[in-house]
């Protein structure tokens, strides 16, 4: 669990930075989510690998309700 609350932290990060359209975040975003998960120890994943969780979860990080969604995976 802890690996999916870095990616979703990451983020929501990369949204407050800036880094979101309409259509979902810039591609140096999930190159952000690949580095944190990095250096907090977990095996390298992929881009698309990131892009395909990240649609699960984009509409969810774009609200308010992202709190709620957190503590509901964790």
């Amino acid at each position: 669990h802890e690996e999916k609350k870095i990616l979703l932290n990451t983020l929501l990060q990369e949204k407050q930075l800036g880094r979101m359209s309409d259509n979902g975040f810039k591609p140096q975003s999930y190159t952000a989510v690949i580095m944190a998960l990095q250096k907090a120890g977990y095996r390298t994943r992929t881009i698309r690998a990131v892009r395909s969780y990240n649609t699960k979860v984009s509409d969810v990080v774009m609200t308010s309700n992202y709190c709620s969604f957190v503590d509901s995976i964790i």
